[in-house]
This record gives C-alpha cells, sequence and structure tokens, in this order.
C-alpha cells in the first residue's frame, strides 16, 4: 500500500472522513471502517468499504458500498486552483454488481460513469467546507 500524494486523493479521504491508501500493484484505492452518517437528522455509524477506484488525470474516483442497497460515488477533481468533491448516493439495486464497478465499466470521464449509472444515481451533491455539502 502506497501513501496518498495527491491533492485528490487528500481531498477523496477527507471527504469520506476514513484513511484512504493507494495500492499500487493492484492500481486501486482501499479504505474500511465506520463513519457517522446523518441519516434523515439522525446520526447513524455506518461500516464503509471502497469496492471499486479510477484515476485519471482530470478525476479521482471511488465507489464506497455502504448499508442495505446504500453506496456513494466520491469524486474529487481539480478545478482553477482548488480541488471539488462530488458526491452521488447510489441505489445499488438500480446497476450492476458494484464491486469493481469502475474498473469493469471503465468510465472515459466523470460525465460517461454518471451517464452509465443511470437511475442508480438518487441524489447528489458538492462539497463546499469542510463538513459542508450541498445539493448539486
Amino acid at each position: 500500500m502506497g501513501v496518498l500524494k495527491s491533492s485528490l486523493g487528500f481531498a477523496l479521504a477527507d471527504a469520506l472522513g476514513v484513511e484512504i491508501a493507494y495500492d499500487h500493484a493492484a492500481g486501486c484505492f482501499k479504505a474500511e471502517g465506520d463513519i457517522d452518517f446523518n441519516l434523515a437528522g439522525s446520526r447513524v455509524r455506518v461500516p464503509i468499504k471502497v469496492v471499486s477506484s479510477l484515476t485519471s488525470e482530470n478525476a479521482y474516483m471511488i465507489l464506497v458500498r455502504l448499508i442495505g442497497n446504500l453506496a456513494i460515488l466520491l469524486v474529487a477533481k481539480p478545478v482553477k486552483t482548488t480541488t471539488i468533491v462530488d458526491l452521488h448516493v447510489l441505489n445499488i439495486a438500480r446497476m450492476d454488481a458494484i464491486t469493481d464497478w469502475l474498473e469493469k465499466k471503465k468510465p472515459a470521464s466523470v460525465n460517461d460513469t454518471l451517464d452509465k449509472l443511470g437511475s442508480a444515481v438518487v441524489a447528489s451533491f458538492v462539497k463546499f467546507k469542510k463538513n459542508e455539502w450541498k445539493e448539486a
């Protein structure tokens, strides 16, 4: 496992709230742990696991399995002199198997990823400040 050395990787780790490592041999991000998830105003402790990842010059993407049919796609991308993180809530029941999804589908861009996910995307948010997300 490697240490993150990219601002995009740091942005993903910060948004997720767990330590993320990059496995150079496998060419993917790895992370597991528990996070506090705000579910309709109630704080719920949820186990998470990164199940798929993809890096390019334009964006780093990770698919994170949460509980039941719930997953998130986190996208870190450079915009001018800053890094923007988008969070897309996914309904796993509306997509192909989530494990290694990004590696198998090989989307060419973030927009291509969202097109391929289609109706699996049920909500989208953008991170503006630490712990401050706004609906996209």
